[in-house]
């Protein structure tokens, strides 16, 4: 998936093995991660 500016989405970790991101491009990347509590 590519995200541009604004872009929002639910990244769900089903196999345990967690996520990778990278950053194409010279831009600054602010990006903002918030864990989810599982019993929720």
């Amino acid at each position: 998936m590519i995200f541009g500016p604004g872009d929002i989405t639910l990244a769900e970790d089903t196999t345990g093995k967690g996520h990778k991101s990278r950053v194409y491009g010279n831009e600054k990347v602010v990006l903002v991660v918030i864990q989810l509590d599982q019993n929720e």
